[in-house]
């Protein structure tokens, strides 16, 4: 299947979900998925083939994109304003 035939695809999915397509194009599906099956544990090996990247490096996007919601998820932790001492004594 061309990607021009996959593209329509996705433009015509997305006209019936009436999703701007604007806004959304296949690569956001694509990387949507990409990033949604590393979050799942799939092996980013795997990743790497389903997305037929020739390099790991490129696939290891989406592993720093989690890497960040999961930083600023701890960061948003209301114990993330203190310092370890200081964090401790809220534990015993």
């Amino acid at each position: 299947m061309s990607s021009t035939a996959i593209e329509k695809i996705v433009k015509r999915a997305y006209k019936k979900a009436q999703i701007d397509d604007t806004d959304y194009c296949v690569h956001t599906l694509r990387h949507t998925c990409a990033t949604l099956l590393y979050k799942r544990g799939v092996d980013i090996k795997i990743i790497q083939d389903i997305l037929g990247h020739v390099q790991i490096d490129t696939t290891e996007i989406y592993t720093h994109l989690y890497d960040k919601e999961v930083m600023d998820a701890m960061l948003d932790h209301p114990l993330s304003q203190f310092k370890m001492a200081n964090a401790m004594a809220f534990c015993g």
